[in-house]
């Protein structure tokens, strides 16, 4: 299932309906000459000429070293292939701590150009786990007459850990995109350390909206490893300037360390409706439909889910969040339990951070999140909360 991390992704992208983020909108400049000089260099850089944009730009900020003149003229800069000059005035523009809307555009401008040269990005942190095993309550059952107690093992319950991460992504001529990301989690019991990995190579066919992904997701823990080749396809439908749909469908082939029992081909089908009505509000909301195949049919199932994802940037504080329902119905009954496996689930994360406490290019971040599951099946029941502090790369 694509993770809310991962689909989270949707709301980092361009506005529905264009290719890059819009240019930033500041107070016009007063005088009617610099004003007729500076519309004449955006008609340029809106014409395909940014270099010449570019020059007519640099006279003007020579003299009129307004805000908007700056960041006009560094992306006029970044679309005429001047990254360093570009990023160098997007940055100082960051500084000086604009509306949240313009240093969202900032930001954007940021990331495509550190996309363009390659973008190392990287976190640190520490966190809470309250079920870092995904253990199971207390559990009673009756095993021909003979009571047979489960209890969790306590010593894996709300341990505190470290965390690191990095990606990098690139991008480059033709379409394509390269992306490597990996995580490590490390706790005082090494049953819950936890190594992450992934690796893809994205394609945007042609002209089209249609963007083709193929990588590969690998993840380590004691019982729970697992590794997942996957190809990805998404479509972008523009509704209107502030409205779209991406649907996604992914294929892929879920091998599990513990075996065959539970490894099998799976299909996900995604559909998100995305509304941006600025560059600093995002909102993603969508159903998702997931089946499994398993060579033990007990271990096959197909989920029914609906995704909630919203961004919101203020001048205090950043906020992001995320909601997940589901209901998971598996293949066949459960040979042990003598019932076929239902769950419900409720998945839930938030976190908090604030330009106004950046250190260079970091800002702190907060988070919570919450993982709930209810099953007809008592052992299958699990709940848990995680928070973490951490360290977030923002250019």
């Amino acid at each position: 299932m694509l993770p809310l991390s991962a689909a989270a992704a949707l709301l980092t992208a361009a506005a529905p309906g264009t290719g890059e983020p819009p240019a930033p909108v500041l107070a016009p400049i007063r005088s009617a000459v610099v004003e007729s000089r500076f519309l004449e260099a955006v008609q340029l850089i809106d014409t395909g000429r940014p270099d010449l944009g570019a020059e007519i730009l640099k006279q003007i900020y020579a003299a009129t070293p307004t805000p908007r003149v700056r960041l006009e003229l560094a992306r006029a800069l970044m679309l005429s292939g001047q990254f360093k000059t570009s990023r160098d005035l997007f940055v100082e523009a960051f500084k000086d701590d604009p509306p949240p809307v313009v240093r969202a555009n900032i930001l954007a401008f940021l990331n495509r150009i550190d996309r363009l040269k390659g973008k190392l990005t990287l976190g640190t942190g520490f966190a809470r786990y309250s079920n870092p095993l995904q253990q199971p309550g207390a559990y009673t059952l009756n095993f021909g007459g003979i009571a047979l107690t489960y209890e969790a093992d306590e010593r894996y319950r709300n341990q505190w850990g470290t965390t690191l991460s990095g990606s990098y992504v690139k991008e480059l001529r033709g379409g394509w995109l390269v992306s490597a990301s990996a995580s490590w989690r490390n706790l005082p019991l090494d049953r819950a350390d936890q190594v992450g990995l992934e690796g893809s190579v994205t394609r945007q066919i042609g002209n089209t909206p249609l963007e083709v992904k193929v990588g590969a997701a690998r993840l380590s823990q004691t019982d729970l490893s697992f590794t997942l080749p996957y190809v990805q396809g998404a479509y972008s439908v523009p509704l209107g300037p502030k409205l779209g749909l991406r649907p996604a469908m992914t294929a892929a082939y879920y091998r599990a360390d513990a075996g065959p029992a539970a490894s099998g081909i799976q299909m996900e089908a995604y559909v998100p409706l995305i509304y941006s009505p600025s560059p600093a509000r995002a909102l993603s909301i969508g159903p998702s439909l997931l089946h499994r195949e398993a060579s033990y049919r007990e271990q096959a199932f197909t989920a029914v889910a609906i995704r909630a994802l919203a961004s919101r940037q203020s001048d205090l504080i950043n906020l992001e969040g995320g909601l997940q329902a589901s209901l998971t119905v598996f293949g066949a009954a459960d040979p042990f339990f003598g019932e076929r496996r239902k769950e419900r689930r409720i998945f839930g994360s938030v976190s908090a951070s604030s330009y106004k406490v950046r250190l260079g290019p970091f800002i702190p971040a907060v988070a919570l999140s919450c993982d709930l599951v209810h099953s007809n099946i008592g052992y299958f029941q699990r709940k848990g909360c995680d928070t973490s502090v951490e360290l977030r790369k923002v250019f």
